[in-house]
């Protein structure tokens, strides 16, 4: 279930069901619409990572296609903070300067694959480290990073796969 929220001129796309995240277990050709008339178009696709072992590190890995003009952010929220989500702005001052800064050192090289990464750890108790007690879910945001070059063809399922990885 998806709904289209409008907030001052801008367009967040809800994915309200939680899709489960289990490690090892790729979900490929995952797909979200993105886009629409509105200067600012983005989604939100919440996961429920499920089965996590104690004393374990692991990454999370969303790979999607090189002709797709989207940004991908990946974060983790205590659940409480869900409903709050479509207010925010999708970056802060830091977050943009942190990913200026990123792109600028990388500015000669592709970016791997188009890929996107979150690693985390887990404690003794299969928690994760350095967040909160509560339940956490696993956020990407896919915001729009370009215009269509055909007309009327703003709106578009974009596509990628999420996988966690069990590190070691």
């Amino acid at each position: 279930i998806a709904c289209v929220l409008a907030v001052s001129a801008r367009a967040i796309t809800i994915e309200h069901e939680e899709r489960i995240l289990v490690p090892d277990e790729p979900l490929e050709g995952e797909s979200v619409l993105l886009g629409g008339t509105i200067a600012y178009s983005a989604a939100l696709v919440f996961y429920r990572i499920q089965s996590l072992k104690p004393n374990s590190y692991y990454e999370v890995r969303v790979n999607y296609p090189a002709y797709n003009p989207a940004k991908y952010l990946l974060r983790m929220i205590p659940r409480s903070e869900k409903a709050a989500l479509p207010f925010l702005q999708p970056y802060d001052e830091v977050d943009v300067a942190v990913t200026a800064l990123q792109h600028d050192r990388f500015s000669t090289a592709r970016s791997l694959l188009n890929t996107e990464k979150l690693m985390f750890t887990t404690d003794h108790l299969a928690r994760v480290e350095s967040l909160p007690e509560e339940e956490l879910l696993l956020v990407l945001h896919i915001v729009n990073d370009g215009v269509s070059a055909y007309p009327g063809k703003e709106q578009r399922m974009v596509l990628y796969t999420i996988v966690l990885e069990s590190l070691f």
